[in-house]
């Protein structure tokens, strides 16, 4: 566990490490601090890192390409605060992230997922593009699990070219296409597909 920051508003009365923001205990990492202590647990074996912290009300991750890089074997789970980028999160080949709260924003996609297995039970996702992508060529096993969240693209709410398995039983996906589904395996069992674009007739 990479404890990022030590500020938080709520007080659980098991807890005895929350601290006031002016407190002089208080501490919040930069970017460069939490690197170095993923850095250091990878370095010492760590291959699943849980980024934890108290309830940080305003806490964000910007970044220019990707704002969370989910390394291969390895696990991220979200459970608040944002991030974003062009790309807000990318998972490698066996990766694994799990959104159960939070923002996770893209220009470009809020997750481009390869071979990876992702969950998502919350939270909101948006991608000016598409807000989950994988690859046809490199995405193949990717395993996509939706089971509540909002997932909004600019043009394609879930984009899945890729052999793999997409499941959905929750949330609401939104996009001109709400999916555009071209291989694998598709169940839908619960949740909401909106799709804004206009209806097109093929001959």
């Amino acid at each position: 566990n990479i404890n990022f920051t030590n500020i938080c508003h709520v007080r659980c009365g098991f807890c005895a490490f929350g601290k006031d923001p002016d407190d002089p205990e208080a501490y919040l990492l930069d970017d460069e601090g939490i690197l170095n202590k993923a850095e250091g647990g990878y370095r010492d074996g760590a291959r699943e890192f849980t980024l934890m912290g108290g309830g940080l009300e305003d806490a964000t991750i910007e970044a220019t390409t990707y704002a969370i890089n989910v390394r291969a074997d390895s696990t991220f789970t979200m459970n608040g605060g944002s991030a974003s980028g062009k790309h807000g999160i990318y998972g490698a080949d066996d990766a694994t992230i799990v959104i159960n709260d939070g923002k996770v924003s893209g220009t470009s996609t809020a997750i481009t997922a390869m071979k990876s297995n992702t969950t998502i039970h919350g939270g909101e996702l948006y991608g000016g593009s598409v807000a989950i992508s994988s690859n046809g060529t490199y995405g193949d096993g990717a395993v996509n699990t939706i089971t509540g969240g909002t997932i909004t693209g600019g043009e394609v709410g879930i984009y899945h070219p890729q052999n793999g398995k997409l499941t959905i039983s929750g949330g609401t996906i939104t996009g001109l296409s709400a999916i555009h589904f071209k291989s694998g395996s598709l169940e839908i069992s619960g949740g909401k597909l909106v799709a804004t674009g206009e209806k097109v007739e093929y001959s």
